[in-house]
């Protein structure tokens, strides 16, 4: 395997991603592994006390007179697993000695990359900012939006700023770099507290609920759903004289991205157009029914990924500005987020799985098959609609239509079928139950 590069704090998002996703491949861990000798330790079947026997002195003294007498092969096992194990080590470390003890592990087995620790990394892109940068009068309310002063506003414009804006007369650049660090920063708050809650959750139940906190959708929604009232003064100039009018409007933090591209801007109000629209059944669906994630109404949002980039780029420029996890939390919890947490750790996480997720384990390994076809409305302006269908071991299961676009249609779909194969399954056990009860009745 090749040496790794040397990192440079330049590099745009799309090496650094390309490097992370290299640097944490299943091949590269289970290399890490493989050299420290980690595999001879992993325990593959489960003790049954067979031919056990226990060690004693003499055996570990003869095991360690030479290294010629040292049993030698090697063990057949995936790149996978190992590089599971790594993972679990990683996080024993973490919660044994939080990141000191983390980072002595990772250098240990990955000790190419003169790694240091996260306040160090901190405070280099802090210096790294440009300092006595004065906001934008475009962006006067976006600390009051997001509920956090910036030390260093540059961070916030730099956070604000799409790649379209970016030019020689501005140059600030773009949201991109802190993206990248920001998605990992929201990672390590929701992923913590999900392990920390109580009771303990299973491996299946907190990827669900990271699942639900974390993807883009959601993210958008917090984003679009954040505003703060402001004034606006109208002047009105007529024959008559000259009178003043004010008027209150909600402002939210994406209409203060700045960027210079047409086509975003047509986006943008499309987006906010659905999501008023939306609005008021996606928060019924996180804050009121129980036992429900809005899975088919968030992705009939259709946000972009501008709105998930922007705000994982706003949490990381927080992080470089303040060090603090706590301001971090404070601007989740502004946003709406963790209180949403909350809410989902109380309830049946089991019933919150994505839907296309949970058919996959209701159809018991019988192949699924979606079939999305698309059609133009007559009456409105050419309009396509999607719709779907989704059959298990070729029995047709569920078909929903006017769905706007292919993926929202699926997880309606997904959604219908799983109401119906539970409903068979109930029905099922019903039956089974009343045959049960009618074949112990005593005989007369």
């Amino acid at each position: 395997m090749k040496a790794d590069p040397i990192i440079d704090r330049s590099w745009p998002e799309g090496y650094l991603t390309f490097f992370k996703d290299r640097l944490v491949s299943n091949r590269r861990l289970s290399k890490a592994a493989l050299d420290a000798g980690l595999d001879q330790y992993i325990l593959t079947r489960p003790f049954t006390g067979q031919k056990w026997q226990p060690l004693y002195v003499d055996d570990l003294l003869a095991s360690n007179s030479s290294d010629s007498e040292k049993p030698c092969g090697t063990r057949k096992m995936s790149s996978k697993t190992l590089a599971g194990v790594m993972e679990a080590l990683i996080g024993a470390c973490y919660i044994h000695g939080k990141w000191k003890s983390t980072l002595r592990f990772i250098a240990k087995l990955i000790p190419d990359h003169g790694w240091k620790p996260m306040e160090e990394c901190r405070s280099i892109l802090f210096e790294d900012a440009r300092e006595n940068i004065p906001l934008p009068s475009t962006l006067a309310h976006a600390e009051e939006i997001i509920g956090y002063q910036f030390k260093k506003k540059v961070l916030l414009i730099q956070a604000l700023t799409h790649g379209s804006k970016v030019s020689d007369s501005d140059n600030f650049g773009s949201y991109g770099r802190l993206k990248f660090l920001g998605d990992a920063l929201l990672d390590i708050i929701i992923v913590t507290k999900i392990f920390n809650a109580s009771p303990t959750l299973t491996h299946s139940e907190i990827h669900t609920l990271k699942t639900a906190m974390v993807n883009g959708n959601f993210l958008a929604f917090l984003l679009l759903d954040r505003c703060v009232s402001q004034i606006q003064t109208v002047i009105d100039s007529t024959t008559v004289g000259i009178s003043m009018q004010t008027s209150s409007f909600d402002m939210p933090l994406w209409r203060l991205m700045r960027h210079s591209s047409p086509s975003l801007g047509y986006e943008q109000e499309f987006t906010q157009k659905r999501y008023l629209e939306l609005r008021d059944e996606i928060r019924r669906g996180l804050d009121e029914t129980q036992d429900y994630y809005p899975w088919a109404l968030l992705t009939r949002l259709q946000a972009g990924e501008l709105y998930s980039d922007l705000f994982q780029a706003v949490l990381s420029a927080i992080w470089v500005d303040s060090g603090s996890w706590e301001s971090c939390e404070a601007f989740l919890e502004q946003f709406g987020m963790l209180r949403r947490l909350d809410r989902l750790l109380r309830s049946d996480v089991s019933r919150l799985k994505h839907p296309k997720e949970e058919l996959v384990a209701l159809a018991n390994r019988e192949k699924i098959h979606y079939l999305v076809e698309v059609r133009t409305l007559e009456g409105e302006g050419g309009r396509g609609a999607f719709a779907c269908k989704v059959s298990i071991g070729g029995r047709v299961i569920a078909r929903v239509e006017d769905g706007v676009g292919k993926e929202e249609v699926k997880t309606k779909v997904a959604e219908a079928a799983v109401k119906v194969l539970r409903a068979e399954r109930s029905n099922a056990g019903s039956e089974k139950e009343q045959k049960t009860l009618v074949l112990r009745q005593p005989k007369d």
